[in-house]
């Protein structure tokens, strides 16, 4: 008996050590230890990808942490209508889970990224982002947003005249011909059809840029529509002869003249003269092909530009001037008796009315004396044909006088 009074107190002692080591293990241990920080998305709560189709979208979401251990909850929305501060206050859920949330109102259309940051009085951390899309319809017209050609207009029917992705509803140029749909009535065009008097020029180029009539196809009445005279012929709409030469640009096309140039063949005769006043071919400037130019004919030698021989010697007009140099109007230049055509053939100079200097002239030589132009003394008698004529001697006679 003695001996085990001693023992009960070392036994309650031994006790107690072990309780106390079993609580404070139990204390450190990491089983006990609390769980790593997070932010849980919960209803109501956008989804994860969803396309919401109104402007507010609202967020809820739980912290696995009493209220008293959040240092800081940022929520971050980022896409068209951004925005960065402070979550809703959090609130109490249970022992150990707190909860908070964030709304936003008057999102514009587009997408969109909602990031929660947590951050704990222990320094610990957490995030948590969801993405989304907004796709609204502002007009009620049952058309989204980014789908409606008129999203502030309600058009269902999405009717696009001009197909320019701008509904003709809130389409201020309808037929997109650069006149304005309230500036149609005024010049008499049709606010749908871009080309109103289908001549080939958008309404809104004939009043704005060419200054022609959009309700008339020909403006200036020459036979081509405004647009062919634009864009293929380039000439003016306006003035039936663009190149004022005295012919309309739809005849210069029936004759191969160009109605950007008054002189075609670059003769120094304007197109419609040569046809309306000389008769002469615009597209070439020898008309009758004698070597003068028609201009020359005309303006310098007075010649008949559709005749070769004006004087009708024989000679054409352009030989007499630029290699006989005798007169293209005249059929015996030196005036000898003997055409210049036939003074040529023999030999004898057009230009000298006494070739061969006997003191008769070519002409009468020929004609009358039969004697050669070209030989002073016919017959060789010594007595020049002249002296021999004179003295009423035969010139082809060398024994004449006797």
């Amino acid at each position: 008996m003695g001996s085990s009074t001693p023992a009960r107190p070392r036994r309650f002692a031994a006790i107690a050590l072990s309780l106390g080591l079993c609580i404070a293990a139990f204390a450190t241990s990491p089983a006990s230890a609390a769980a790593n920080p997070k932010v849980t998305f919960v209803l109501p709560s956008v989804g994860a990808g969803e396309t919401i189709h109104t402007s507010v979208a609202t967020f809820t979401f739980t912290v696995n942490r009493q209220v008293k251990a959040i240092a800081s909850l940022t929520c971050t929305l980022s896409g068209p209508t951004a925005h960065v501060g402070a979550c809703d206050l959090a609130t109490a859920v249970n022992r150990n889970t707190s909860k908070s949330g964030m709304s936003y109102s008057g999102l514009a259309d587009g997408s969109y990224s909602f990031r929660v940051s947590l951050g704990l009085t222990d320094g610990g951390r957490a995030s948590v982002t969801r993405s989304f899309v907004v796709q609204t319809d502002r007009d009620g017209d049952g058309v989204f947003n980014d789908e409606d050609n008129c999203p502030d207009d309600a058009n269902a029917d999405q009717v696009d005249t001009d197909r320019d992705g701008t509904g003709d509803l809130c389409d201020a140029d309808d037929d997109d011909d650069g006149l304005l749909d309230v500036d149609e009535g005024p010049n008499g065009t049709n606010p749908y059809v871009a080309d109103s008097d289908a001549d080939g020029l958008n309404d809104g180029d004939e009043v704005n840029e060419y200054k022609t009539d959009p309700g008339d196809r020909d403006t200036d009445g020459d036979s081509l529509l405004d647009g062919t005279e634009v864009h293929v012929y380039g000439t003016s709409p306006k003035s039936l002869d663009t190149d004022k030469d005295s012919m309309l640009d739809n005849e210069e096309f029936i004759y191969g003249t160009d109605p950007l140039d008054e002189d075609t063949d670059d003769d120094g005769i304007q197109d419609g003269v040569e046809v309306l006043l000389y008769d002469t071919d615009p597209l070439d400037e020898d008309s009758d092909d004698d070597r003068l130019s028609d201009g020359d004919e005309v303006k310098v030698y007075e010649t008949d530009p559709t005749d070769q021989h004006s004087d009708r010697d024989e000679l054409a007009d352009g030989d007499e001037v630029l290699i006989y140099h005798t007169d293209p109007l005249a059929v015996d230049t030196d005036k000898d008796s003997s055409l210049d055509h036939e003074e040529v053939l023999a030999g004898t100079d057009p230009l000298d009315e006494d070739t061969d200097g006997d003191g008769i002239q070519d002409g009468v030589e020929t004609i009358i004396h039969h004697t050669n132009p070209l030989d002073p003394d016919s017959d060789d008698d010594g007595y020049p044909d002249g002296v021999e004529v004179a003295n009423g001697w035969d010139p082809l006679d060398a024994s004449s006088p006797v």
